[in-house]
């Protein structure tokens, strides 16, 4: 019985990664259309900005209704897994310091894990109140 929790529970985080990767993708290409000031990566640094909120409350969910394991395989694992980009944070930063843009790579940086870490930050707390 325990091996179809399992199983079940990675049939969940799938599921979640498809959607959340599918959601990451589609932001993606919605703001190639969109003319944006500067080389800022605005599209990886609002997926990951609704990431980490989205994180925090689904975080502070599961707390509140730690039997509601769904939430951690779909929501946490899966969705947010799949949505959050800090991958491509992390290879947009090295770019952006590559190209001579080190003063937008050190901004990006400071700003994406302030804002990001603030944003779960405050989803606690607000699930918590």
């Amino acid at each position: 019985m325990q091996n179809m929790h399992t199983v079940g529970n990675i049939l969940w985080v799938g599921v979640g990664g498809f959607v959340g990767s599918t959601a990451r993708y589609s932001v993606g290409l919605l703001f190639q259309g969109i003319p944006l000031p500067g080389r800022w990566p605005w599209a990886t640094f609002l997926v990951n900005l609704v990431g980490s909120f989205l994180i925090g409350l689904l975080w502070g969910k599961f707390l509140q209704q730690p039997d509601e394991r769904i939430l951690w395989t779909l929501g946490i694992a899966g969705f947010c897994g799949g949505f959050t980009t800090f991958s491509s944070f992390s290879f947009e930063v090295l770019e952006l310091l590559k190209s001579g843009a080190a003063g937008t790579a050190l901004a990006y940086l400071t700003a994406s894990l302030g804002l990001c870490l603030g944003a779960v930050w405050c989803a606690l707390m607000l699930m918590k109140s």
